[in-house]
């Protein structure tokens, strides 16, 4: 997997373990949700390494929200780019509990839904080095004109955490302005 974060890869400090590994003393550790909600609640709650857990689309993040202020990566699992869950899940985990750490999305990820996936929380990506390929050909970051998207989707309809204010509010302020 290649990790982008801030417009550039980035060698990815996290070590993922799988559901039997130890936990080491040391490091950055990424866990699957289980382990987190499971038995080893308790040993990952005092561990002294940074910690991050793996999160599936079918998984109950209320269950996440004891783990926030611990946590220091959340990954959220795009089993396909045509799965909206990952977002809406970004967004409750941004906005319902309050996670101000690293948000990354994982797995089919398309650069035509970077925009939306930022929107709404998303700070870091990973990503097959076949999909990266396509995020390369657009830039450093990718953009509206880029992705040839038609100007009508250039303003967003609703607001999202990189934003103040949607397109419906902004024409409303524009109207009173000039009236």
């Amino acid at each position: 997997m290649i990790v982008w974060q801030n417009g550039e890869t980035i060698d990815d400090p996290w070590r993922v373990l799988d559901v039997d590994s130890p936990v080491p003393a040391i490091g950055q550790i990424v866990v699957p949700f289980e382990r987190i909600v499971g038995a080893d609640a308790e040993t990952l709650l005092h561990s002294e390494c940074g910690l991050g857990v793996t999160v599936g689309v079918d998984d109950d993040l209320e269950q996440l929200a004891p783990w926030v202020a611990r946590l220091g990566l959340i990954i959220l699992e795009v089993p396909v780019f045509s799965d909206g869950r990952p977002l809406s899940s970004a967004r409750i985990i941004r906005d319902q509990l309050g996670f101000a750490g690293d948000l990354r999305a994982q797995g089919d990820l398309l650069p035509d839904l970077y925009q939306f996936m930022v929107q709404v929380g998303f700070t870091s990506f990973a990503m097959a080095a076949a999909r990266f390929a396509q995020w390369q050909a657009l830039g450093d970051e990718p953009d509206l004109d880029r992705l040839h998207m038609p100007l009508s989707y250039q303003t967003d309809l609703r607001a999202g955490l990189d934003q103040c204010a949607p397109i419906w509010r902004q024409r409303h302020r524009q109207k009173r302005a000039a009236a």
